[in-house]
């Protein structure tokens, strides 16, 4: 028997040792989804040094890979290759140049909406998710994990440690709490980023660390199904400009996409269920000066994932951008999609066997909100389709989600009110609704998940920075 075998035994044989925990309650804390823990739930605190200690397995060091690849002549760069009719510099349809680059307004999109894919019906209100600390940045992250939704967030305390911690929270399609929520604590590694991703078995939590908070980097956490930590931290790039923007499960490893300012641009550090490095890849591309952090989802086959580029002396004038990757290598390099508004909110979500990248277009002849469909390598499919016009624009937030045929995209208006947008596997609109109750005040940061009967939306409250909103629509016939 080789080492190698060997190792691939003893990483199986821990993987069913873990199963085996988590089905007899290994954290001690869990109670029936039905359960409602109530008020008196208390903090399940994570010192320091409660978990192992750092995993170096694997680690590649990212300033040993090649320089960045540079994306050939494509249609929508803005230049007009050989092979094209025109290059307007989108990909859009309505233009006089289409989405192939051929002349004329394209082919005619039907909006007639699939009658198969079912509505939607409001199941629960706006309900208060309990934060202890003041909420610290505004991305949200909502999982489903078959059994219970996850989320986790970032606070700063009012008062006692300078550092960032992380909640980490479990809770049924109610709203209710299933186990005590978790807090994470690393005086060195403060959380700054976050992000959640689920495999199936094991969450994998993924921040970074600025300067100030400790040793700078981006770092990983292995948690059971319950949220109680297994391994880590571990180290997933050391670099003192390293900013997680977010972690997915490709079904074989997790792929935690991050931003370097040291010259290597947006890169990955794919890991496995057990915190081993398996591969970091730098230079995937280098998307200027930025405003955004790229965004990411992963299919059987790849991940995908959607940035902002912004051309050098031109910060006025961004752009969206994705490229596929899978493997640890590039598998399709950057291409473009159009122009974006200032305000450059991005979602990306994989369905069953579709992407869905939904941004609002800068286009001065199809401005508004749009649906981007790629298959399961990365490929665009057909023309974006604009799902929202310009009139509403431009859009503060947006997420979406599939689930039961059809996406559901969330998003805030330009009066601060969060919207939803139910569509066919197309983008072809069946329900627009408002999502605002009198007494709620709704309107941040959005992140969404269907749960196999209905989506649950999580959202920041708009004028409260210690508040999480939220709500929950089923699928009706």
């Amino acid at each position: 028997m080789t080492v190698t075998r060997f190792q691939q035994l003893v990483r199986w044989w821990v993987l069913v040792a873990f199963a085996c925990l988590v089905l007899v309650g290994c954290s001690g804390a869990a109670a029936p989804a039905s359960q409602d823990v109530g008020d008196g739930l208390h903090d399940a605190r994570v010192p320091p040094d409660a978990v192992t200690g750092e995993v170096h397995d694997g680690l590649l060091e990212a300033r040993d890979a090649e320089a960045p690849p540079v994306a050939p002549a494509h249609c929508g760069d803005g230049v007009l290759d050989p092979d094209e009719e025109c290059d307007d510099g989108n990909r859009l349809n309505g233009d006089d140049c289409d989405w192939l680059c051929r002349r004329g307004p394209g082919e005619p999109v039907d909006h007639t909406p699939d009658p198969g894919v079912g509505d939607l019906e409001r199941d629960v209100s706006w309900t208060p998710v309990p934060v202890d600390g003041r909420l610290y940045g505004v991305h949200s992250v909502l999982l489903w994990t078959g059994s219970a939704y996850a989320t986790a967030w970032v606070v700063h305390a009012e008062s006692g440690p300078s550092w960032g911690t992380a909640q980490f929270r479990l809770f049924d399609r109610l709203g209710r709490a299933v186990v005590p929520d978790w807090t994470y604590e690393y005086p060195d590694r403060s959380f700054s980023n976050i992000d959640l991703a689920w495999s199936g078995r094991v969450f994998a939590l993924v921040w970074s660390t600025p300067a100030d908070g400790g040793v700078p980097g981006v770092y990983g956490l292995i948690l059971d199904a319950v949220g109680k930590p297994l391994i880590g931290p571990f180290t997933l790039l050391e670099d003192p400009g390293g900013c997680i923007a977010s972690v997915t499960w490709d079904g074989e490893a997790f792929a935690a996409v991050w931003f370097s300012d040291h010259g290597e641009g947006i890169g990955l550090t794919r890991f496995d269920e057990l915190g081993s490095v398996v591969a970091v890849v730098p230079g995937l591309c280098d998307p200027g000066p930025a405003a955004v952090q790229p965004r990411s989802a992963s299919s059987p086959s790849a991940t995908v994932i959607a940035f902002v580029f912004s051309p050098p002396g031109a910060l006025d004038s961004r752009r969206l951008r994705w490229l596929a990757t899978a493997d640890g290598r590039l598998l399709r390099p950057p291409a473009e999609l159009g122009p974006l508004t200032y305000m450059d909110p991005v979602a990306i979500a994989w369905g069953e066997s579709r992407f869905g990248i939904v941004f609002d277009a800068a286009s001065d002849s199809t401005p508004g909100l749009h649906l981007a469909l790629l298959d399961q390598d990365g490929l665009l499919v057909g023309p974006p389709r604009r799902i929202v016009d310009g009139v509403r624009s431009p859009i503060e937030f947006c997420a979406s989600a599939w689930g039961a045929g059809g996406w559901l995209i969330a998003y805030v208006d330009r009066v601060d009110d969060v919207r939803l947008l139910r569509t066919d596997a197309v983008g072809a609109a069946i329900r627009d609704l408002a999502t605002a109750d009198e007494s709620t005040t709704v309107g941040g940061e959005l992140a969404m998940a269907f749960d196999g009967e209905g989506f649950g939306i999580l959202s920041h409250a708009h004028v409260d920075p210690r508040a999480l909103l939220f709500t929950r629509y089923v699928v009706v016939p």
